[in-house]
């Protein structure tokens, strides 16, 4: 678990812009996060409030995975680079394979927008979720080869 992902989604679901304001919300000591940060603690107790005053699960805001409230529909972060590079390593096979075809024009970049404008029709999501550190897919880079 990542505590600086971890903060942040204490931050997002109490709508706090501080470290104090948020012990505050939640009712602990205003020190105490600079404590967690210090020592590399996870705020166990304090996702444990966060959960009783907000209604966010426990679960979702240690590990950024599965519903964020009960009843909700699992929304699966994905890591925008790695989807991006999995996207990369798709079309390149295409093209090694001889389904396809590339210019000199066609860039990561380009990539990378067509792998969000994938992303957006699969799921009917705009923004790509984040994905926390331990999901990362430590994949080499596929580097594309144009004719």
């Amino acid at each position: 678990m990542e505590l600086d992902a971890i903060l942040e989604r204490l931050m997002l679901v109490t709508g706090q812009k501080s470290n104090r304001s948020l012990c505050i919300f939640l009712g602990i000591p205003p020190t105490t996060a600079g404590n967690w940060k210090m020592r590399g603690t996870i705020p166990y107790q304090a996702c444990l409030i966060a959960e009783e005053k907000t209604g966010y699960l426990m679960k979702w805001l240690l590990t950024g995975e599965g519903p964020q409230k009960h009843g909700e529909p699992i929304i699966k972060t994905v890591d925008e680079e790695k989807l991006i590079e999995d996207f990369v390593e798709v079309v390149a096979q295409g093209f090694n394979l001889k389904f396809m075809k590339m210019t000199e024009d066609t860039t990561e970049e380009t990539m990378g927008y067509l792998a969000k404008m994938l992303y957006t029709k699969t799921t009917g999501q705009i923004s790509i979720p984040k994905a926390n550190a331990e999901s990362k897919n430590q994949k080499p880079k596929v580097t594309m080869k144009y004719p």
